[in-house]
């Protein structure tokens, strides 16, 4: 379920016709950067993986994987995956590597959802994220004179509410953002905004490195 939203964040938004559509490019496969070492994981990661250790998981970089991604999102939300996790696995302890997070926080969809929704809609997050992807998409997809300050208003509008009968993945990635930690959209919303243009007909290399760059991951 969450995976589309990644690859939303990727490139940003498209507007064709002023209508805003979300750019699903693919993503270059990349190392993970800044990964956590496991002594210096926090306590709700520590429990995760522990819990899941003693229903069977053996993957070694649980607690350093849990580690990174509870750096790129609010603590509460980590908090929350985390209780929902737990409360999972103390019902359903098949010890079978699909019952297993291995320390993502998105790997449980549910979970995931669960904690974001209690966050509620971040909106700085989201026109963060919105202003510098219709910019970038004004500069790299519209040909001719520059569009007015409308046609802007109205890409980080429907970006920041996507329409409910949209794509999925474009609701699901305003979510995403609204679990994201500050820090993390602002570095995300400062690159794109000066990412170079995908050439056409081919993937967006820049999109991809600007969202690696703020959340640290080899293939969200």
């Amino acid at each position: 379920m969450i995976r589309g939203a990644w690859r939303v964040l990727r490139g940003g938004s498209l507007v064709v016709a002023f209508t805003c559509l979300m750019s699903l490019t693919s993503c270059a496969a990349n190392q993970p950067k800044n990964a956590a070492p496991i002594d210096s994981s926090p306590a709700p990661c520590i429990a995760l993986c522990d819990d899941e250790a003693r229903c069977g998981d053996v993957a070694p970089t649980c607690r350093s994987t849990c580690a990174r991604e509870s750096g790129i999102f609010q603590a509460s939300v980590t908090e929350r995956v985390v209780a929902c996790r737990k409360d999972s696995l103390a019902t359903n302890c098949y010890g079978k590597s699909s019952a297993f997070t291995h320390g993502d926080l998105l790997a449980d969809g549910r979970c995931f959802g669960i904690a974001a929704a209690a966050v509620g809609k971040g909106e700085d997050n989201r026109r963060r994220f919105a202003d510098a992807s219709c910019m970038r998409m004004l500069r790299c997809q519209v040909s001719g004179p520059p569009p007015g300050p409308e046609v802007r208003k109205e890409c980080v509008e429907l970006t920041i509410h996507p329409p409910d009968g949209g794509e999925a993945d474009e609701r699901e990635a305003m979510m995403v953002l609204d679990a994201l930690r500050p820090e993390v959209v602002t570095t995300l919303g400062g690159c794109l905004h000066d990412a170079p243009c995908p050439a056409p007909g081919k993937s967006d290399s820049a999109g991809d490195a600007c969202l690696l760059a703020a959340i640290g991951r080899s293939d969200p």
